[in-house]
């Protein structure tokens, strides 16, 4: 099981941390908001939070930054390794 997004990094609230993991796994932020319970509006200020606290400015940003700081892979050490 990965690591808490918070081992590393800024501490995100529970509910960020939620909304994170379910974006990485493909959801809408209208399928977030109806799968907690939470408005749309709501989702899309939690994702806001999560990209300031964590310095990220859009989605493969953010799919880097939880590669690289919570499974600990290396995404341009491998990129560049192909290009060899």
């Amino acid at each position: 099981m990965p690591k808490s997004l918070n081992m590393k990094g800024p501490m995100l609230t529970n509910t960020e941390e939620r909304v994170v993991r379910l974006r990485l796994q493909g959801m809408t932020h209208g399928q977030i908001a109806q799968r907690t319970g939470r408005s749309l509006q709501t989702i899309r200020k939690h994702q806001y939070n999560v990209y300031h606290k964590l310095k990220v400015k859009n989605e493969p940003e953010l799919f880097n930054w939880y590669v690289e700081n919570i499974l600990g892979i290396n995404i341009r050490e491998i990129l560049e390794s192909l290009e060899d």
